[in-house]
């Protein structure tokens, strides 16, 4: 029998496969071939995935592969007292490395084992968590592997997750659970290590996995627990306990203040805080630096939240300023344990024993099992030397790896030189030093009373925020209250204008979160205002690229239009076609996608609707814009009445349907009521262009309105002479209120008649500047008075299918440069107060040299003193004139005619009197004079009193009725 084949049966011989003759063993799950380890390599760290890398034979070449993945295994590893070590995983992969069919079968396979958690590794999810704490959102995320999931929170945690509020919004976007929770741990200052405690049940992992706040708690190392620390010494075969040959320290300069600050929206405020080290971070010459972050938006709630993380950032810090690197061979380490060294000569004799624990950062190993001598040659003469693990059968996470984001590295891991120390590519030379002694390491630690924080990693320093999370827009619905959008149209929102939405993405949850809506314009109490409505789909993006920080920035159009092209023809100038939308869609309310429509896209503007309507129900209200080219036009328009202001070209229009032409200029309409109001006064004009170049005036330019009013004045002030003159009534207008004894000229003015006092305040001048009455520098027309001026270029025209009806409180006059006609189809009745005062031929006789006509076509003419005397005279003949009939004198007491010889003629008392210097005659062709007769003729009744209310009415008004007597 050849050498080989000896060494092949001595393989099978029970005794190699056997623990108690071996440092290692592979623990299989029933009805598995066993493997014989030939050597394994593994890494393990804080806050990261272990990994382990497994070279078993076996005289099976033909193992399914297949059939070992996902299986649980567990690695034990025979101490230095004798008892057992044990590290477990799941195999993650399986590889063959070759087999020698000739010579029995045997084959070489490598086994890669990591824990539970990997698995998280291999979920990616989108969703959204709302008022959730840390470990609420842990569990569930965890809830996905719950049939392998071993895990537990120290009390220390749980104490230090207790300070921490609800999460309001936490969003996991494109990540792995495992990358996605071990942000939200290194966020909050929460480690975790895996620990060997066997399974609570079928299937579930022996690693427990364990979150931690405090490293200073770390459980002791099991071999420095046994032997009281872990000696400094060299490695020799007559050791009796597992020692550490290689140790040395390393300082690194750090910042020495740790600044955050966020801005607090809500509060309108910046939250800072400033925490220096409770370390000597450096030597005399040190810089005193402070590394400052900016957390975000509301990254804080209060002033001691912001305390809070930024001791956490300082923690990780000043965990990082003095590491230690350690080699050896104490197969115990293992990451989230501590120990002392005893006989280092780095050591501080006089420090306290605090201080010279040590905790366990991450360890590299590697073992190779005490084979027999012989089968160790034939198997390297047979399958060759075992390739060692490269960084490709990593099990953990390589950087830019696992997660959607390019360059996005989150492990939880130290920098630099302790990534280099535990590298990969230290495997083989720790394999070389296992080769004699059957297992080496190497190790980094901190001293175990500073606390350690998991801190991702930026390449370029420890921040709170490092990478961005979400990059670009994305698309939401906004939702209601239910986080459905069953009320479609309608509008949930709070007392920030804040809207709910929810992304496509989340296929399973409803619930939806308050997203803050950009303005154009934002002031307290004023600003735009247009909030997204429910089924609304919308544009989000993230403040500081965090996934956690939404903000919706706009909304989108969707949906299909309901007909083809053709149906646009259908439209007409009252009349829309073809707008509405399938599929719930929100298509544009103006479009250039129908030429039937007249315009290709030359509409823009704002327009809303009714709530829970669409924008076809003719429930709108819309600001249009028409940039046709030539025939530019706006309009200002609600449904509600048919309330329309339009501006420049005015066509018909209906919805995205340009009618036909209705003429230029504006117009301001409505089917319901209207008003217009002005403080300080209202100009109506049609007078323009008096700017220079022809531009627009200033708005109170009434220039031409002014020399109408003066005109009218002037016409005023020669006819109130002429009345004078002529002994008649004359004008308050011109004369004021002194006319009649008031104390006022006018309600205007004090100072001014009415009619002044108008030409006063329409002529008012304002500074050009600021609009101040008192400026001194260039002035503009304005009026000072609230008044209501209209000035007419042609004319003015005043109709009323009804009533027309004009009142003044003081004064009303009509001037005319020409005629003034009054003319009705019925009664015409004036009706004065006080006095009537006609004046005719003032300035020359009328056509015909009329003077005053007053003719009753049909009818009487009844003139009445009802008061006082009645006085008709004439310079020349004064006639009374009878056609058809006779003419009546009658009076109560006498009648006289005299002459101015002194002729006269008496009837008083029943007696006729004629009186003459001269000569009386009678001429008849009859003459007859009889006895006494009595003739009564009855006379008018007047009125003995005037309207005593009115006259109290007018003189509390202080209107020219009469004057009151004190």
């Amino acid at each position: 029998m050849s050498d080989l084949s000896q060494g092949l049966d001595f393989a099978r011989a029970s005794a190699v496969f056997t623990a108690d003759t071996r440092l290692y063993e592979l623990e299989m799950p029933t009805g598995h071939a066993p493997l014989l380890v030939e050597s394994w390599v593994g890494r393990e760290a804080l806050s990261a995935l272990s990994e382990y890398h497994l070279t078993c034979l076996s005289t099976t070449a033909t193992l399914p592969l297949q059939a070992l993945l996902g299986q649980q295994l567990a690695l034990h590893t025979r101490l230095a007292d004798g008892s057992i070590g044990t590290r477990s995983g799941y195999v993650r992969a399986a590889f063959q490395l070759g087999a020698d069919g000739a010579h029995g079968n045997l084959a070489r396979y490598r086994l890669t084992l990591v824990p539970w958690l990997w698995f998280a590794t291999q979920r990616r999810r989108s969703r959204v968590f709302q008022d959730r704490d840390v470990l609420e959102i842990v569990e569930q995320v965890f809830a996905a592997d719950a049939a392998r999931a071993n895990w537990r929170v120290s009390a220390e945690a749980r104490e230090f997750l207790a300070r921490v509020r609800p999460r309001s919004y936490c969003c996991q976007y494109r990540e792995s659970d495992y990358a996605f929770v071990t942000r939200l741990l290194a966020e909050e200052g929460i480690g975790f290590h895996f620990e060997e405690t066997g399974a609570d049940g079928p299937g579930v992992s022996r690693q427990q996995l364990v979150l931690f706040a405090d490293s200073a708690r770390f459980a002791e190392d099991a071999s420095a627990a046994r032997d009281g620390g872990i000696r400094f010494h060299r490695a020799a075969a007559v050791e009796t306990a597992d020692t550490i040959q290689t140790l040395h320290a390393r300082r690194t300069l750090q910042a020495a203040v740790t600044t955050r600050a966020s801005w607090d929206y809500k509060a309108k405020r910046v939250t800072a805080v400033s925490l220096p080290t409770a370390h000597q971070f450096g030597g005399p010459n040190a810089p005193h630096v402070e590394s400052g972050d900016w957390a975000g938006v509301y990254a804080f709630a209060t002033q001691d939240e912001a305390l809070h993380y930024a001791r956490i950032a300082r923690d990780g810090a000043d965990a990082r300023f003095k590491d230690w690197f350690g080699a050896g061979g104490v197969r115990t380490f293992r990451p989230g344990t501590a120990f002392e060294v005893i006989g280092a000569p780095l050591e501080q004799r006089d420090a306290p024993a605090q201080a010279k624990r040590l905790a366990l950062l991450g360890v590299l190993h590697a073992g190779v099992n005490n084979l027999p001598a012989a089968l160790r040659q034939e198997v390297r003469q047979s399958l060759g030397a075992a390739p060692v693990p490269h960084a490709d059968d990593d099990a953990g996470l390589p950087p830019a790896a696992d997660d959607f984001h390019p360059g996005l590295d989150r492990h939880t891991q130290d920098l630099d030189d302790a990534e280099r120390w535990l590298d990969h590519a230290a495997w083989e030379v720790l394999l070389r030093e296992a080769d004699g002694s059957g297992y080496a390491n190497r190790f980094t630690a901190i001293r175990a009373d500073i606390p350690w924080r998991p801190a991702l990693s930026d390449g370029t320093g420890l921040l709170q925020n490092p990478r961005p999370t979400a990059l670009g827009s994305q698309s939401a619905i906004v939702v209601g209250a239910d986080g459905g959008t069953a009320a479609a149209g309608t509008v949930h929102t709070d007392h920030l204008g804040r809207v709910r939405i929810r992304y496509p993405w989340q296929i399973t949850e409803q619930n939806g979160c308050w997203v803050r809506v950009a303005q154009l314009y934002a002031g307290p109490g004023y600003g735009a205002q247009f909030i997204p409505r429910i089924g609304q789909e919308v544009v989000v993006r993230f403040l500081d690229n965090d996934i956690d920080r939404p903000v919706v920035t706009g909304v989108l159009y969707n949906g299909r239009g309901r007909h083809d092209a053709d149906a646009y023809a259908q439209a007409s100038d009252h009349a829309p076609a073809a707008q509405e939308n399938l599929a719930g869609g929100a298509s544009p309310a103006w479009h250039g996608a129908a030429a039937a429509h007249r315009h290709a896209g030359y509409l823009s503007g704002f327009k809303s609707v009714a709530l829970g309507a669409d924008g076809h129900a003719r429930q709108s209200n819309q600001l249009v814009f028409d940039d046709t080219s030539g025939r530019l036009r706006t309009m200002l328009a609600s449904d509600s009445a048919a309330t329309q202001l339009n501006l420049g070209h005015l066509i018909h229009q209906a919805d995205n349907h340009r009618g036909s032409f209705r003429g230029t200029g504006w117009e301001l309409r409505t089917d319901a009521r209207g008003a217009l109001r002005a403080g300080k006064g209202v100009l109506i004009s049609t007078y323009h262009g008096s700017a220079p170049g022809g531009g627009p005036e200033p708005a109170g330019e009434n220039s031409p309105g002014i020399a109408l009013l003066k005109q009218a004045q002037g016409f005023a002030d020669t006819f109130n002479r002429a009345a004078a003159t002529h002994q008649t009534v004359q004008f308050i207008l011109v004369k004021g209120g002194a006319l009649n004894g008031g104390k006022r000229q006018s309600r205007l003015d004090d100072e001014a008649a009415p009619i002044a006092a108008m030409v006063k305040a329409i002529s008012g001048l304002v500074d050009a500047q600021d609009g101040g009455v008192d400026g001194h520098g260039e002035r503009i027309a304005h009026m000072h008075a609230p008044l209501v001026v209209v000035a007419a270029q042609a004319g003015i025209g005043v109709a009323a299918a009804d009533g027309l009806h004009v009142a003044a409180g003081e004064v009303a006059h009509l001037a005319a440069g020409r005629d003034l006609h009054l003319a009705t189809g019925d009664a015409l009745s004036i009706h004065s107060g006080q006095a009537l005062g006609l004046l005719a031929g003032a300035v020359g006789p009328g056509e015909n040299d009329a003077g005053i006509a007053l003719i009753a076509g049909q009818g009487d003419i009844d003139l009445q003193a009802q008061s006082d005397a009645m006085t008709l005279a004439a310079k020349d003949l004064l006639q009374l004139l009878s056609a058809n009939s006779h003419i009546d004198l009658a009076a109560a007491k006498s009648i006289t005619l005299a002459t101015e010889g002194g002729a006269s003629m008496t009837i008083a008392d029943g007696n006729i009197t004629f009186a003459c210097p001269g000569t009386i005659s009678i001429r008849a062709g009859s003459k007859k004079f009889v006895g006494p007769v009595k003739q009564n003729y009855v006379l008018p009744k007047f009125p003995r009193s005037i309207c005593k209310r009115c006259k109290r009415s007018a003189a509390a008004t202080g209107s020219p009725f009469s004057v009151l007597e004190e």
